[in-house]
């Protein structure tokens, strides 16, 4: 049976709380490292505490980022395969996230951006796709395409008068 969780107000891993079918969450012990251990008593927010080395704090309160349930690995033909594994934490995680406590507790992290190239390349698909999408339903096939949906490809004002000619010619008279 899993640890409960050490931070004030969740109750994860709790007999009562497993007992009616709550699912078990995944718990981290504190850290061997004195300066992360003492971020993680700086963030955990309870007074005069110091943890044992059964205390545990659970994946509730990590940012998802922080949590790694899959390693990648290099097959031998080059290619990569996601594989999953026992969930951890990366080296430098901290909990941040205390949903059941005030929320000037929590400290919301930022995601990592991308890059700016990377940001330029989306918008620059992105452009490029609505263009592609635009020319596509824009594109007059031939003349029979035209004359069946021309109110569709062409912007008509109502005050003209159109007529259809089947030898190619179309007039828009105002």
């Amino acid at each position: 049976m899993p640890s409960p969780c050490c931070v004030p107000g969740c109750k994860s891993n709790y007999k009562t709380y497993l007992d009616a079918g709550e699912p078990a969450v995944s718990v981290f012990t504190f850290p061997k490292d004195e300066n992360l251990k003492t971020q993680w008593l700086r963030n955990i927010p309870r007074k005069a505490w110091s943890p044992s080395k059964y205390s545990v704090v659970c994946a509730k309160h990590f940012v998802e980022n922080d949590i790694i349930k899959e390693d990648d690995y290099r097959l031998p033909d080059g290619s990569r395969q996601k594989v999953p594994t026992k969930t951890r934490l990366k080296l430098n995680a901290v909990p941040s996230i205390f949903p059941n406590l005030p929320h000037y507790l929590s400290k919301t992290v930022p995601l990592p951006r991308k890059s700016p190239a990377e940001r330029t390349k989306v918008m620059q698909d992105r452009s490029d796709q609505l263009n592609k999408d635009f020319e596509n339903s824009d594109l007059i096939i031939n003349f029979d395409d035209l004359t069946s949906n021309f109110k569709n490809k062409i912007i008509v004002n109502e005050s003209w008068n159109i007529n259809i000619v089947k030898d190619s010619k179309v007039f828009f008279i105002h």
